[in-house]
């Protein structure tokens, strides 16, 4: 954020996500899945979900939310992306 970014978002595997946004913090706990089958691709997925979210609404919290649904749905599938 210093350097000029407008926002930072990471993720925490299993323990959820987080987002700073100047001087606004937000987190987002990972979904509850029925059975972890893959991770391979979750992060891919979380962002693509996020970035979703984020030109959808602005709103950093509903990005979250909508980047763990994503993530959640991958975990759950096998290979890279979910059925």
């Amino acid at each position: 954020l210093e350097h000029g970014a407008e926002f930072v978002v990471a993720t925490h595997g299993e323990a959820g996500a987080s987002a700073l946004f100047a001087e606004e913090r937000f987190f987002q706990p990972a979904p509850a899945v029925a059975e972890v089958v893959d991770t391979n691709g979750a992060g891919d997925a979380f962002s693509c979900g996020f970035v979703d979210g984020w030109l959808e609404s602005h709103d950093p919290a509903r990005a979250l939310n909508r980047g763990a649904e994503q993530a959640g749905r991958a975990v759950q599938s096998p290979g890279l992306a979910p059925i």
